[in-house]
């Protein structure tokens, strides 16, 4: 039978649903004194920007979770750019990408 994803307990209906859900992520560039936010879903974050992964795992309300990242706005609106354009599922996504950047992450 094909039952909605919403109907019944299916794990991997529910696993994708979570993975699909926005993070918010607030950028600081304290020496422009810019700060910016940016959106991005919980899975691409968890795939390639590894360094979230502990903060983000756990994670079952995004509305309660506050990250805040200290560094060059421009930096980090390149890496969302390479994010969002990696492939998403399986093949190689390229190399992980990584920020020389301070985040504080508040469950």
């Amino acid at each position: 039978s094909d039952a909605p994803a919403s109907a019944g307990p299916g794990a991997s209906a529910t696993d994708k649903a979570r993975r699909e859900l926005p993070i918010s992520i607030r950028v600081c560039d304290e020496p422009r004194g810019v700060e910016r936010e940016f959106t991005c879903e919980l899975g691409l974050l968890l795939r390639h920007m590894r360094y979230f992964e502990t903060y983000l795992e756990s994670v079952r309300d995004p509305a309660e979770l506050d990250i805040s990242v200290h560094c060059d706005v421009g930096v980090f609106e390149w890496l969302m750019a390479y994010v969002h354009a990696a492939p998403r599922d399986g093949g190689e996504g390229g190399a992980h990408a990584h920020a020389h950047a301070h985040a504080h992450a508040h469950a």
